[in-house]
């Protein structure tokens, strides 16, 4: 999904989940200033596999709230759908080596 360009922090706790947020500033001067941002992949193993749940949070400020809404609606559950098939492809072939 087409987005500003943003840097991320993330912090990786093996085996278990992923943290993500936007990095502090002064990077981010734009995205900081319009929002918030919070997402997990949050991973367990099950009988059939693994069990992966990803959640995005974005608080946006009550000035960019309309804009975000406008833009967000109807291509985020898109847009995350993707993003798990192509994270579900490149794990799976980094598992085959």
């Amino acid at each position: 999904m087409p987005s500003p360009k943003w840097t991320q922090q993330i912090r990786l706790t093996a085996g278990k989940r992923i943290d993500i947020t936007n990095a502090p500033l002064p990077r981010n001067r734009l995205a900081n200033r319009m929002m918030t941002f919070t997402g997990t992949f949050e991973v367990e193993p099950v009988e059939e596999g693994t069990r992966v749940v990803r959640t995005v949070r974005m608080d946006f400020t009550p000035w960019a709230r309309p804009l975000a809404e406008r833009i967000l609606r109807g291509k985020l559950q898109p847009a995350v759908e993707d993003e798990i098939r192509l994270a579900k492809a490149y794990l799976e072939t980094r598992c085959d080596r």
